[in-house]
């Protein structure tokens, strides 16, 4: 259990105090009303989901320094200590250029499931899920390490057959990326008998990559640049929400389907609540013990990365926003655990057997 203070500190005067906790109401009933607006109505809703957007509106708001990309509290009202269990977690708006050619890879990889490969549901093959995966490596090697690690390509609580299955469904879903020449990417279009042909650069990705880890600016965001960097991005993760509304709160395990020790999510279609759950629990001052939880809003275009704590000791959920079903979003997914670290960095094992 982690010893840390939720409780508000105290105010130096009763009239500041009185101050605070009003703005403090204020900024929480205009969270609940935007939150209200963009949920569906709680009749529409499975129990899970609904638990989960009640969480996320109790839950602690994080903001984030635009220069950094590092969390701060939504208000002086909450100790800075509020934040040591997501350390770890950082959201950036990414460049409009950069934005468009990460499209073009989470396109690419689709388009190469055409031939031949085939998405896979994210929940296996037996469990009537929707949503859908494929991952694009970044090149042979990549793929290689990963076959000459721990990782398994299947979730970690399913054992014989049923895991067989799933992992020979996900390495079906795999393909190898070029990372400097892909095929360029015609637009065309025709006026009375003319037709024109205007084709855009081709994609280099490995560049496209060193550009989305210059963004990111591991330094400046606490993160370790010898993990996020070209060289150790292993594979591409492209997913298709399909309608599905929410992403239950889960751990990403590391040495199966969850595999990176930093991993970064791309809003490529559609906006969406990421929430934020403790697996530990924390003390009050009054001796409560509670299981905080923390989020925050991901707009189209920006990104957010997991490492550290807020990968390692944290549950994730997403709630999709209601008018944006459609929501597909794409992983960038980091180097790997050896089984000594993900048994001593991360609480996979004790999350599996509750």
């Amino acid at each position: 259990m982690t010893e840390a203070s939720l409780e508000p500190s105290t105010s130096p005067s009763k009239v500041a105090d009185s101050r605070e906790t009003k703005r403090m109401r204020t900024a929480k009933e205009e969270e609940e009303k935007k939150d209200h607006h963009a949920s569906p109505p709680l009749l529409e809703m499975s129990e899970e989901e609904a638990s989960l957007r009640q969480a996320a509106l109790e839950a602690i708001v994080l903001e984030f320094d635009p220069k950094t990309g590092l969390p701060v509290p939504h208000s002086s009202f909450f100790p800075h200590s509020v934040l040591d269990p997501v350390h770890g977690i950082v959201k950036r708006s990414l460049p409009p250029e950069l934005f468009q050619k990460l499209k073009r890879i989470h396109e690419h990889i689709k388009t190469r499931m055409e031939d031949g490969n085939r998405m896979v549901p994210w929940s296996g093959l037996n469990e009537g899920d929707t949503k859908l995966r494929a991952f694009g490596f970044m090149g042979p090697g990549a793929l290689k390490r990963m076959d000459e690690s721990s990782v398994r390509l299947y979730a970690a609580e399913k054992m014989g057959d049923e895991a067989k299955e799933d992992e020979e469904a996900n390495r079906k879903a795999i393909c190898i990326l070029d990372l400097t020449e892909e095929d360029e990417e015609k637009n065309s279009s025709s006026t009375g008998d003319e037709k024109a042909t205007t084709k855009t650069p081709p994609l280099n990705i490995l560049q496209t990559t060193q550009e989305f880890v210059e963004t990111i600016n591991p330094k400046t965001a606490g993160l370790d640049p010898k993990t996020v960097c070209s060289d150790e991005l292993i594979a591409y993760q492209i997913n298709l929400h399909n309608g599905v509304r929410y992403l239950p709160a889960h751990l990403d395990f590391p040495l199966h389907e969850g595999f990176g020790k930093v991993i970064s999510t791309v809003a490529v279609r559609g906006s969406a609540t990421i929430l934020l759950i403790s697996i530990d629990t924390v003390r009050t001052k009054n001796g409560d013990e509670i299981q905080p939880a923390w989020r925050f809003h991901l707009n189209e275009g920006e990104c957010y990365v997991l490492s550290d704590r807020a990968r390692n000791t944290c549950l994730h959920a997403v709630l999709a926003d209601d008018d944006n079903r459609t929501r597909e979003s794409l992983n960038l997914r980091f180097g790997l655990h050896t089984e000594k670290e993900a048994e001593e960095q991360t609480t996979w094992r004790r999350y599996l057997v509750g």
